[in-house]
Order: C-alpha cells, then sequence, then structure tokens
C-alpha cells in the first residue's frame, strides 16, 4: 500500500490533480478508518510493515493484505473503501480513476445534509483490527 501524507498545504505534486469532496459522519469515518487500517499486513507485534520508500515526498510503501491485480486495482480497493463510508459506489465497476471519481461527485453528500454531527471519541484509535 502507497501512503502519501497530505499536509497543508497542498504539496506541489497535487497541485493539478483532480479532487473530490464528501461529508462522512462519525460513524462512516470510522468505518472507512477500520477498512484502511485492515488493509494493512501486520507483523507477529501487531505493527504495519514498512517497505521501501515512495516516489512522492516522504510518502511510504507498506505491505498490504490482499493481492493487486489487473481485477482488483487502487481503484477497486478505494471503491470499497468510500463504500465503506456509505457512498453508493459500486467498486465491481469503478476500474479506473476516472469512474471512482465520477461515482464519488454523483454519491458524495453535502456537509448541510448531514443533520447531526456525530461525535467520535478517536476513530484512529482502531489501529489494530
Amino acid at each position: 500500500m502507497h501512503v502519501v501524507p497530505i499536509r497543508p498545504p497542498l504539496p506541489d505534486f497535487l497541485q493539478d490533480r483532480e479532487v473530490a469532496e464528501t461529508c462522512l459522519t462519525a460513524s462512516e469515518y470510522a468505518s472507512l478508518v477500520r477498512l484502511i487500517s485492515e488493509s494493512f499486513a501486520r507483523n507477529a507485534d501487531g505493527q504495519i510493515i514498512p517497505r521501501e520508500r515512495g516516489a512522492c515526498g516522504d510518502s511510504q510503501f507498506f505491505q498490504g493484505r490482499g493481492a493487486y491485480n489487473v481485477l482488483y486495482t487502487c481503484n477497486r480497493w478505494t471503491a470499497t473503501a468510500l463504500r465503506s463510508a456509505g457512498l453508493d459506489l459500486w467498486p465491481r465497476i469503478t476500474l479506473t480513476s476516472g469512474s471512482v471519481m465520477r461515482a464519488v461527485r454523483k454519491y458524495a453528500k453535502s456537509c448541510s445534509k448531514i443533520a447531526t454531527r456525530e461525535v467520535a471519541d478517536d476513530p484512529l484509535q482502531m489501529r489494530k483490527p
């Protein structure tokens, strides 16, 4: 898995990239964090397994669970992750980055449509599955 930290201001390598936005409730966010956490392979001590450095800024590759192939790409993984967060995406038909972005724009939720904001303690505490 390739992890790229994003901190303001937006890094140069992302300046010209397409970005889509959606709002999530605390439980939807927690579900997304859980899926991401469970996607990392872990050693016997439960720690994620780093691989080589990434090509973007201070990015890093980590050992993932499962296998990457022509039918299960990063785009399908992204669609699966977004579906876990409540977006009405169909991962089996989101094969390209363009199809993921179109689906996100179509099914994104406006922050004003989320009537009550749930309060999460800290979903990042769910680092270990």
